[in-house]
């Protein structure tokens, strides 16, 4: 064999295992919600689950969702082996045989004490054994038509100074460090209480609330929840006899945040509030709640009738000219209006009733105030508030929402704050108070991805610090 013969196996060796070092695999975690999507023929929940998207900032699809939530990427590893031998050699002794050692990337990308070699000749292992490295463990890996041998390096070497050794020693053989690679779409979740810190609306006792009376227009709400049991809640439905029953997760999602007792683990903005809920949501054929104009209408009349002076319309759809007139009957004077602005992203129509004139449409951020990659944009986008990934009680750890139908009940609850201090305020009144608190995001002044900003208000319960 000559020579030249040599030298080209050994260049197809090289190319061969450098095509391996260079494969990275990806995950991407999503974070699933079981709310249902939003329906342009008529009025549905506006939250489509929570997919994490949120702007690769936490939530994300990773982000996810940062659903959606784009997931972060965990560690932040840039997934491959350090080829950089350098000064971060120095010191690296003393670590553990085994275990794994931080690049200057600041991810943990190869073993501390080992090394991979490519067809490895007997020579070559002779002359190696001699300088005290080890051979661990050898494998034939014939569809590659190659054998890979794991050494240990000898102490006090580290392996990238092992490497740049037999390297140079043995340019004939192809040597690397045990590079460790890591998935680039791990779910990070943020603390369970990230939005009440976010919104600066700090801790409140279980009675907090209690003179206020909340409206909810949403699907019935499961009153049984351990930590609703103790909750002021009253409901009636406006569902045909004859009407497929919608499943209770959206409305008690959005009770919780409202009202959920803290006594029983939730983390209700108002527990002592009296919660309304008219129940207008049934279901269509494919299980997905769905509420037409009658139903609609007939709850918010109950709703206005008994007294709540704001409320929470978690749901979106196509303009109705009989649901604007009611609607405009309403904030004339009689209740204040809060809806989500809709998931149906940036390009998407505008939604109602959050488009409607008087009402106030709320979007969603995530925990690091990154805008909710589904939301809708538009003038109609008053305010923002915390929508992905909100954690609510539930059966084992409890779980997570996204979308903004979960950030409108943050406004609605500030509102009803607002009234709790001056009730001859109307919707004009309050958007001027909240906006004044609010945190600008975006371009400078009111824009249609953040509307006036980040809602910031500290609830009626807090008590003076000394």
């Amino acid at each position: 064999m000559t020579a030249r013969t040599v030298a080209r196996i050994f260049g197809g060796i090289r190319g061969t295992v450098a095509l391996i070092g260079a494969a990275v695999f990806a995950v991407g975690l999503v974070s699933v919600d079981p709310s249902p999507t939003w329906l342009p023929a008529s009025a549905a929940l506006a939250a489509p689950g929570g997919n994490g998207k949120g702007n690769g900032k936490g939530a994300e699809n990773g982000n996810g969702g940062n659903s959606g939530a784009h997931s972060n990427n965990g560690n932040g590893s840039d997934s491959s082996s350090d080829s950089d031998d350098g000064d971060q050699d120095a010191a690296a002794g003393a670590a553990p045989q085994g275990s794994a050692t931080a690049s200057p990337h600041g991810s943990h990308d190869y073993v501390q004490d080992e090394l991979v070699v490519a067809n490895l000749g007997e020579d070559a292992r002779t002359d190696i054994a001699r300088l005290g490295f080890v051979v661990l463990d050898e494998q034939r890996l014939a569809s590659l038509d190659l054998t890979i041998t794991r050494l240990r390096v000898p102490r006090p070497m580290t392996a990238p100074s092992a490497r740049t050794l037999l390297a140079s020693r043995y340019p004939s053989i192809l040597v690397d460090v045990n590079g460790l690679y890591h998935q680039e779409g791990q779910l990070s979740l943020p603390p369970p209480d990230y939005a009440t810190k976010l919104i600066g609306w700090g801790r409140v006792p279980d009675g907090c609330g209690q003179d206020l009376r909340i409206g909810l227009l949403d699907t019935a709400v499961d009153a049984t929840s351990p930590n609703l049991e103790a909750a002021h809640i009253v409901q009636r439905s406006f569902l045909k006899p004859d009407a497929k029953t919608a499943s209770t997760d959206h409305g008690t999602t959005i009770a919780s945040i409202l009202v959920g007792q803290r006594s029983s683990g939730g983390s209700g903005l108002l527990p002592g509030a009296e919660l309304s809920v008219a129940s207008v949501f049934g279901a269509d054929s494919a299980g997905t709640p769905i509420a037409d104009v009658v139903a609609l209408l007939g709850g918010l009349d109950w709703l206005v009738g008994s007294g709540a002076r704001v409320v929470n319309m978690s749901f979106a759809g196509d303009a109705n000219a009989v649901v604007a007139l009611a609607l405009r009957r309403v904030t004339d004077g009689r209740a204040i209006v809060v809806a989500a602005v809709g998931n149906n992203g940036p390009m998407a129509p505008p939604a109602f009733p959050a488009a409607e004139p008087g009402v106030i449409g709320v979007t969603a951020v995530d925990n690091h105030s990154q805008i909710y990659a589904d939301a809708n944009r538009g003038d109609y986008v008053d305010f923002a508030a915390p929508g992905v990934r909100i954690w609510t009680p539930g059966a084992a750890a409890g779980s997570y929402h996204t979308g903004t139908s979960f950030a409108a009940p943050f406004v609605t609850a500030a509102v009803a704050a607002r009234l709790a201090a001056d009730a001859k305020l109307n919707a004009d009144g309050i958007v001027q108070q909240l906006a004044a608190t609010a945190v600008d995001l975006g371009q400078p002044g009111k824009d249609p991805v953040f509307g006036r900003g980040l809602l910031q208000v500290v609830n009626p319960c807090a008590q003076p610090t000394q």
